[in-house]
């Protein structure tokens, strides 16, 4: 997805098993024949080659083995994810049968599967978990969403959740009406009509519009929904598709619900990419035919008509039962006529064709629970639209109309993000540090960076880091440089930029003193029935106690859930080292659940002063530097603002008045003096709080 329309899904459970660690030869895994990935990676490039893992007869989701073969040379592994332990159960030892996994579908309100549900197993945390396999039915509204989920075959529980929703002639504006407002001629590729009436409908491209039924020929992934997928753009006599231009100026234009021209918009948006990652070296798509649906919007019971912003790539090839890619009609704006949004979202169908097995899991790794394989996806898609359009703001015409900073543009690759600094764990806050290197990279190198991505696509693992996404990027880059497609020159700006922006070693501590103190945002994941006591967050301060310093204070905002039912500890660690955590399985009485611990020394239970600002207050020593973690215990995710931590001493008075242009997401490193008890400086940092608060409503 562009960004606009929540990211899609996704959930995992951590699973160690009770056996210990074993050999990959232990195993009877067997390997699939290979599959050949459709990149082109010229004379002295290798050839890239993705095989499947089976295990007992069944498919082992999450793992495969990537291979490079030369040549000139033998052939190499150069990726690989294999189970770690033996398998709790074997396929004929599944104690949840059908009748009980339909039992456990409509229990947690999921429905009933859109194909027959089958065993594999689930690769989770390195063990291969016998597993129910259910693909779920599409859903349109309110948004795309096409899940999948896997529960346990001993006990239903559910392990991992995924959805698959991401983004003849013509006149057309280039890129979109805003930023390219003379139209253009333009041929398209796949269509060769000579009569009226025709739609815009080859062999390996269909567009739809969205209106009122019946339409005799709809799709039949549309049936059911009150928007029926038929076509209104249609041929003239020529054969050619001189459809009604429209004015971008006119607010009733950018609302139309059925506007003929966003459906030869997408049709010509979506050839051009694919045209042009052909001639920069990607042979194939993830589809041999892609179906689309144009002015996406919905039909109330009473006839009214209600916009749907965004944009998805629904990553499922079967059009009998889904679209490829879904464009909204929005409240302001229409998403088939910018080919950024296009281009963005037809960027995820390439992450999904080349990756080993997507990039949509969480990490459960010794700092904490992290979630940026989204964020590279998300990186990429942007990427690969910037390539495409040559420029480095994505969605120009669409980002004028719906971002409320009031950028003209969604994202740009011109950007100083850093890793880990500027990382909020949100999939398109954290894409930057990497889409803007990666611009950087192409602004100076050209169409060799192409090359770079599509062949590093194949290396990265589902919770990939950005910082391992870093590494393989100057990895390739290496394997460029042998192959004379990077001179010196260009393998030192690969290097560059990826350090530039913290991509080559990332240790998600925040060392900056100024951020530590001033206020960072994070969003940490539920400490549901599946994660407890807490779930750590993303991200840790570092904080050295100044010489004078003899308390210590850390502040946060928290949103999301229920008020009521937020709950939050700080966890603290005061010899300097970064707090590490373990996640174990635990399995009793038919419960299943993953324990979290974690070296820290204390662990402090976070006072609440109103429902949404939290404090907690620690007595140190002068010199002491301490490393600062908070851990969801709310059973929902949360996302915590201006957390900081500071060194004060109680104060009768209020604390100095922060920079009035101190931004939302900041929070204040106040330091007062003087003496006097703890109970009227605590009313002062609820008076910052509240004072915050005032001025974000009346921004």
């Amino acid at each position: 997805m562009l960004g606009l329309m929540g990211p899609w899904a996704l959930s995992i459970v951590g699973w160690l098993a009770l056996a210990g660690a074993i050999g990959e030869d232990a195993l009877p895994l067997e390997l699939e024949p290979p599959h050949a990935l459709p990149v082109s990676t010229g004379a002295a490039g290798p050839a890239i080659e993705r095989r499947e893992l089976t295990l007992h007869g069944l498919p082992v989701r999450g793992a495969y083995e990537v291979h490079e073969r030369r040549a000139s040379g033998p052939e190499g592994r150069v990726a690989a994810r294999q189970p770690r332990f033996a398998p709790r159960l074997r396929p004929h030892e599944a104690r949840v049968d059908r009748e009980a996994l339909l039992q456990h579908l409509r229990e947690r309100g999921l429905g009933s599967p859109r194909s027959e549900p089958r065993l594999v197993y689930r690769m989770v945390l390195g063990h291969p978990v016998l597993a129910w396999e259910v693909e779920l039915p599409l859903r349109l509204l309110p948004g795309p969403s096409l899940p999948t989920v896997w529960l346990s075959a001993a006990t239903g529980t559910l392990l991992h959740e995924s959805d698959a929703a991401f983004g003849s002639r013509a006149r057309v504006f280039p890129k979109n009406p805003a930023t390219t407002p003379d139209a253009v001629e333009v041929e398209l590729r796949t269509l060769d009509l000579a009569e009226a009436g025709l739609p815009l409908d080859s062999e390996g491209l269909a567009v739809f519009g969205c209106g009122p039924g019946p339409y005799d020929a709809a799709p039949a992934w549309g049936a059911g929904y009150n928007c029926v997928p038929q076509p209104f753009a249609r041929s003239d006599e020529a054969g050619d598709f001189f459809v009604p231009l429209p004015d971008v100026g006119l607010i009733a234009d950018n609302r139309a619900f059925h506007d003929p021209y966003a459906e030869v918009a997408a049709y010509h948006h979506v050839e051009t990419f694919f045209a042009v990652m052909q001639e920069r070296g990607l042979s194939g798509r993830r589809c041999e035919r892609f179906e689309v649906l144009a002015n996406m919007h919905a039909i109330e019971e009473d006839g009214a008509l209600r916009p749907i912003d965004g944009a998805s790539f629904i990553d499922s090839c079967n059009l009998e039962l889904t679209p490829t890619l879904v464009l909204g009609q929005g409240v302001d704006a229409d998403y088939a006529w910018d080919a950024d949004v296009v281009y963005h979202e037809l960027g995820h169908s390439i992450v999904q064709q080349l990756s080993p097995a997507g990039l949509n899991e969480r990490r459960y790794g010794p700092l904490g629970i992290l979630s940026e394989a989204g964020a590279i996806n998300e990186g990429l898609a942007d990427y690969f639209a910037m390539s495409v359009s040559g420029d480095p703001e994505v969605a120009e015409y669409v980002g004028r109309v719906t971002v409320s900073s009031g950028a003209p543009y969604l994202r740009t690759g011109e950007t100083s993000k850093v890793c880990p600094d500027d990382l909020v764990a949100d999939w398109y806050a954290d894409s930057l540090p990497l889409s803007s290197a990666l611009w950087a990279i192409r602004w100076r190198l050209g169409p060799v960076a192409d090359q770079l991505v599509l062949r590093v696509l194949p290396r990265l693992s589902p919770d990939a880091l950005l910082d391992e996404a870093g590494a393989e990027l100057l990895a390739v880059a290496h394997q460029l440089h042998d192959e004379g497609e990077l001179d010196d020159f260009g393998l030192g700006l690969v290097a560059r930029s990826l350090r530039a922006r913290g991509l080559l070693g990332c240790l998600h501590v925040i060392e900056d003193p100024g951020l530590a103190t001033t206020g960072k945002r994070m969003t940490l994941v539920a400490a549901d029935e599946r994660i407890v006591p807490f779930a750590p967050g993303p991200l840790q301060l570092r904080y050295e106690v100044p010489a004078d310093g003899h308390e210590v204070t850390v502040f946060f905002s928290l949103g999301g859930g229920e008020p009521a039912e937020r709950a939050m500890s700080v966890l603290v660690s005061r010899d300097g080292q970064p707090i590490t955590f373990d996640f174990e399985f635990l399995e009793e009485d038919g419960d299943e659940r993953i324990e979290v611990s974690g070296d820290h020394e204390l662990e402090l239970p976070a006072e609440s002063l109103n429902g949404e600002d939290f404090i907690v207050r620690l007595e140190v020593e002068p010199g002491e530097v301490l490393h600062v973690a908070l851990a969801n215990r709310s059973p929902f995710g949360v996302t915590a603002s201006n957390v900081f931590v500071v060194a004060s001493e109680p104060t009768g008075g209020p604390p100095e008045d922060p920079q009035d242009d101190e931004r939302e997401d900041d929070g204040c490193g106040c330091r007062s003096r003087g003496s006097g008890s703890g109970r009227p400086w605590l009313v002062s940092i609820a008076w910052l709080a509240w004072r915050r608060r005032a001025r974000r409503r009346s921004a």
